[in-house]
This record gives C-alpha cells, sequence and structure tokens, in this order.
C-alpha cells in the first residue's frame, strides 16, 4: 500500500517561501525484504522554511549582480537567488542552504566551463538549464543531501548529472542528457534519491547507479541511448515504476552484481535486450506489471547465474524471444505473464529449480515453451495455444513436472519431447488437457526414457500420442483419457478394461473412461429439499419449501476423475467457506431471517467447475 502526502510550495521570485515534506509511505504489504515491517518513507523534500533576502541576477537597475556565483557569495542562509533570462557563463559552487530560481528554463542559461557544483545541503534549483561543451560534468552533486532540482534542463558533454556519496536528493520534471554525452545521469554510492517526471537520456547510458540503493525512479522517460537505458551495477534496493525506457543500443534495463531492485508498471521497448540481468549473481530482482514489447533480441533474458527472481503480471509480445531463463540461472519464477507474438515464447536453457506459474505462451512463431539442458523445472496451470508447437523439450531435460496445463490449437504438435543426443528422461506431465493440436497432441522420439505420463486428457480428432521410446503412459492405477480409445468399461470404475496402445513399445494399461473435459459432479446432501429442520435434524416433510430453524450442516458429495480440489459455499452469492477435504461440509450458524439461496461450487484438479444451489426459508 502506497501513500502520497502533499506538497505545499511558494514558486514566486518574491516574497516568503515554505516548503513541507512530501513522503512516499510504502507499507509492509510490499514483498520486498528492504522493506521494513514498520513501512519506509521516501523523501520528496526536507522540512525548511525560507524567511531571508532575494538577491537579483542579470537585471537592470541597483542591486543586481552581473555574475550568479558572486550573489551566491553574498547569500546568506535561506536566501533566494533570482536570475533573469540571458547566458550566464561561468561556473557554480553553491555552498549554502540557498534557492537559485530561473526567470525561464528555456532563456535562463548557465554554460559552465567545469560543472555546477551543489556542494551544501538543502540546496533548491529550479527553472534553469546547464550546459557544458568541454567534456565535463553539467551539474555534480557529491558527499551531500536533502538537495532538489525542479523543472531544469542539464546537459553535459561528459556526464549530464554526477551524484557521488550523496543522498535524499530529488529531481522532479527535469531535462537530463545530451547527444553524445557519457552517462546521462550517473550516481555513485548514493542513496535515497527521487527521479520524478523527468526525460533522461540521448547518451551513451542513460542510467547508471553503481553501489548505494534505495533509489527511486517515477514516471521518468529514459531514452535514445546509444548502449543502455538503464545500468545497475552492484546497487540494491532501487524502484523504477511507471517509466518508458526505450530505444538504446544494447539493453533496456542492464543488473548484474545487484539484488532486490523492483520495476514496476513500465513499458520497456525498441532496444535489443529489453532486461536483462547476467553476471555475478544478481539476484531478488522483480519485474511486475509491466509491459515488454518490439525489442530486437529479447524481452527479458535471466541468464548468466541470476537466481530467486521473478516476472510477474507482464505482458512480454512482439519480441525474437520473450522470456529466456538461462545459464546456471535457477530457482526463478515467472508468473501470471501472458508472452505472445513472439517468435520463440519462454525458453530454458541450462537452467534448474524455476517455476512457471498461470501463464500463457500464445501465437509465438515456433515454440510456446522450450527446454534444453534444464532439470527439475516446474510448469503448473499454463496455457500453450496458437504456436507452431505448444512446448518441447530437447536433449538432456530431466525431472521437469508440467501439470495442470492445457496445450490446444498448435499448428503441428502441443508437446513435443525429441531429444537426439543425451537422454531426456525422468519428466512428468500429468493433469493436463490437448486439443485442437493439428499434428499430434504429444509426440515422443529419439533418446526419451522413464518420462510419466498420467491423468491427461488427449482429444486429437486423427492424432493423439506417438512415443517410440520406452516411457510410463500410466502410474500403476490411472492413465489418461484419449478420445480415440474404443475400450469397454464393464464393471463402471472409469478405467477401460483393456490397454491403449501408445506408440512402438508402450501402452497404458489403465486408459481412463472420462475426460478433464468432463465438470465435476457435485450434489447437496444435507438439507434436502422440503423439509422442516430444527437445529441440524430433519424433524418432517413439508410441500413446496425448505425451512430450517437454528444452525445447520450443509453436506456435499463431490467427485471428478481428476479429484476434486475445493468446494466453495455460498450463502445469497457471498461466500462464506471453502472445505479442501472431505467430507465436504459447513455449518451454518448464523441467524439470518426469511428467504436465502445457498450454493455451492466443486473444483476438479484441472480447473474445471460447476455448481448447484437450494432456495432455503432460515428462521
Amino acid at each position: 500500500m502506497v501513500y502520497w502526502a502533499c506538497e505545499i510550495t511558494d514558486d514566486v521570485g518574491v516574497g516568503m517561501n515554505k516548503k513541507i515534506v512530501c513522503y512516499i509511505t510504502i507499507l509492509c504489504l510490499c514483498p520486498f525484504n528492504f522493506l521494513c515491517s514498520e513501512g519506509i518513507k521516501i523523501p520528496l523534500e526536507t522540512i525548511s522554511e525560507r524567511n531571508g533576502d532575494i538577491l537579483y541576477v542579470g537585471g537592470s537597475g541597483p542591486g543586481n549582480y552581473t555574475h550568479i556565483q558572486d550573489a551566491i557569495d553574498n547569500a546568506t542562509e535561506g536566501d533566494t537567488i533570482y536570475i533573469y533570462h540571458k547566458t550566464y557563463f561561468e561556473d557554480l559552487s553553491v555552498n549554502k542552504s540557498i534557492r537559485l530560481m530561473g526567470e525561464n528554463k528555456n532563456t535562463t542559461i548557465i554554460k559552465c566551463l567545469n560543472s555546477v557544483l551543489l556542494n551544501g545541503d538543502g540546496i533548491r534549483f529550479e527553472n534553469l538549464t546547464v550546459m557544458n561543451d568541454n567534456d565535463g560534468t553539467g551539474l555534480l552533486i557529491s558527499n551531500h543531501q536533502w538537495n532538489r532540482i525542479k523543472n531544469c534542463t542539464i546537459e553535459g558533454s561528459g556526464n549530464s548529472v554526477i551524484l557521488v556519496n550523496s543522498a535524499n536528493t530529488t529531481f522532479r520534471n527535469c531535462l537530463i542528457g545530451r547527444s553524445g554525452s557519457h552517462v546521462a545521469l550517473r550516481m555513485d554510492s548514493s542513496n535515497n534519491n527521487n527521479i520524478l517526471d523527468s526525460i533522461i537520456g540521448r547518451s551513451y547510458d542513460g542510467v547508471l547507479l553503481r553501489g548505494g540503493g534505495n533509489n527511486f525512479f517515477f514516471n521518468c522517460s529514459i531514452g535514445i541511448n546509444g548502449e543502455a537505458g538503464v545500468i545497475i551495477n552492484s546497487g540494491n534496493n532501487n524502484i523504477f515504476s511507471r517509466c518508458s525506457i526505450y530505444q538504446s543500443g544494447w539493453g533496456g534495463i542492464v543488473m548484474y552484481t545487484t539484488r532486490n531492485n523492483l520495476i514496476s508498471n513500465c513499458s520497456i521497448y525498441q532496444n535489443p535486450y529489453g532486461i536483462r540481468l547476467f553476471q555475478f549473481h544478481p539476484s531478488n530482482i522483480t519485474i511486475k506489471d509491466s509491459e515488454i514489447f518490439n525489442n530486437t533480441v529479447c524481452g527479458v533474458a535471466i541468464d548468466e547465474s541470476t537466481d530467486n527472481s521473478k516476472i510477474e503480471n507482464c505482458r512480454v509480445h512482439d519480441n525474437p524471444q520473450g522470456i529466456v531463463i538461462g545459464q546456471w540461472s535457477d530457482y526463478n519464477t515467472i508468473r501470471n505473464c501472458s508472452v505472445y507474438n513472439n517468435i520463440q515464447g519462454i525458453q530454458l536453457y541450462l537452467a534448474d529449480y524455476n517455476k512457471i506459474i498461470d501463464c500463457k505462451a500464445t501465437n509465438n512463431q515456433e515454440t510456446g515453451l522450450t527446454l534444453e539442458i534444464s532439470q527439475e523445472n516446474q510448469i503448473t496451470n499454463c496455457a500453450f495455444s496458437n504456436n507452431k508447437n505448444g512446448s518441447l523439450f530437447t536433449y538432456y531435460c530431466r525431472k521437469n513436472s508440467i501439470s495442470y496445463c492445457k496445450f490446444s490449437n498448435n499448428q503441428n504438435i502441443g508437446l513435443h519431447l525429441n531429444s537426439q543426443s543425451y537422454t531426456t528422461q525422468d519428466n512428468s506431465i500429468t493433469y493436463s488437457r490437448f486439443e485442437g493440436n493439428n499434428n499430434w497432441d504429444i509426440r515422443v522420439e529419439g533418446y526419451c526414457f522413464r518420462n510419466q505420463f498420467n491423468h491427461n486428457s488427449f482429444l486429437g480428432i486423427l492424432k493423439e500420442v506417438y512415443d517410440t521410446c520406452q516411457n510410463y503412459w500410466d502410474d500403476g492405477q490411472e492413465g489418461n483419457y484419449y478420445h480415440l480409445y474404443k475400450g469397454k468399461d464393464q464393471n463402471g470404475d472409469g478405467i477401460g478394461d483393456t490397454p491403449y496402445h501408445v506408440g512402438t513399445y508402450n501402452f497404458d494399461h489403465y486408459p481412463l473412461i472420462y475426460s478433464s473435459m468432463d465438470d465435476p459432479k457435485i450434489i447437496i446432501q444435507h438439507p434436502i429439499p422440503r423439509r422442516l429442520y430444527f437445529n441440524n435434524r430433519a424433524i418432517l416433510p413439508i410441500p413446496l419449501i425448505t425451512i430450517i430453524i437454528g444452525s445447520i450442516n450443509i453436506t456435499v458429495n463431490a467427485s471428478s476423475p481428476f479429484g476434486i480440489q475445493r468446494v466453495e459455499f455460498y450463502i445469497d452469492n457471498v461466500l462464506k467457506s471453502t472445505d479442501m477435504a472431505t467430507p465436504y461440509y459447513w455449518n451454518w450458524a448464523e441467524k439470518k431471517i426469511f428467504k436465502h439461496t445457498i450454493s455451492v461450487i466443486a473444483y476438479n484438479n484441472v480447473g474445471n467447475s460447476t455448481g448447484t444451489e437450494l432456495q432455503i426459508w432460515k428462521f
């Protein structure tokens, strides 16, 4: 949860001026371990009152200074220096808590030979343009804090802005960077700074964070950079929120040797790599609620030993590669993402112990999900549809699991296990649904052995499964449902009486009669319609209606060949209870008089649901 406080400021050039604290307070609902249980505050301004004098530079008449530095030298703490519009050729060193305010940002220009140095705390620098054409720095802040730069343009042919060991500085509504400069905004060992509503770029690198941390970028546009939009090298706990990062020569956001950074609600596009995490164990990076698209190499690349990072609620589309987890990157999670219109959707290469949950990989030109030399990854409750192939396991894929997934309407194969060297083995594919794939639902060939397939539904019209290797198509008690199976079930146990031949060497010895397409069955066993109940006991049958006096146990019988995940109990469309184990029941003890509707919904383990209801009168 995020709270914003307001800002009260007097933005005129004369008179008294007050400024109060403006904070973002982020409470402990944020999942990052760098946000303490009591919440953190990101200060946007410091507390100060300015009751000082006003000094003028560049105007006509008595009391005006010709040079800005002369006015600075003669000012005292709390003074305001008002600078009339013209071009001033001078370096500045501001070493006291004063306010420098230009008449007009576009026409009040400071051209410096070395830099403008903010060499104090609590300085306000507003409505000014700073330009350095001598391979120097436009604005430099070193070892100071609580400064505010607002509505400024800052250009340096070397670096436009540098912060060194500085903290609690705010840039708001600024334009930072120039064509040909090294870095637009460089922050070395600097903490708790805020860059808001600003445009940063037109440089070799847009933002470079080295060391330090807890910096906050909000609603910024970072683009048109020769190398990277954002580089985070060893800086931790930084947040980029609602930013656009685009048109960089190598990567939109590049991180290494860093941890606990958050990318949230950002648009990242038209870079070679949208986001790349690599080298020296970057970890605990979260990318969420963002759109990553139209990059020329890859949307998100997590590789070279990146661990424990998350991609959540993102749209990744129209890239050659959507999301890649590779090269010894383990324990990462992709959750609730839509990956579509890429050439390749999601790829795992040399990646172990990762999780892909509640994702959709659709309309990718080649494959929705590819695994290569990867082990013990979990793919759960995902949909792979309208790709050329839904999913492909190539060589040396072991102990990976696919469960509760849907493979549908892929142009060629739903799931393809095809290892031409090194065995792909001991993978499990369970409780998944295959339908509408043009060629095969599953095809297994090459060196693929001891893989487990059970409790799946294969609904192919002409071709379902093809296996030239030796694998297991049942778990010893139950197998899969096959649309083309013609066997009988004489004893009604839901299992076919004759095995189903799968490919060359394999049989499903326990083919299922029911499909995961089938909804679960559910009935309300208690109370029974048209009865009078008193404190959970049936007293006598009555016509037309059901009457309940006192409390009642609502008991449900729910079944599915794929198992019941949960049963939900509702009164008048309000959820009251959830039961996840038999017997399914809930005691309704509320005193709710008059007519009500009891509703129950059962969900099975492949995501299908069904419900029923009962009208009652309660007293």
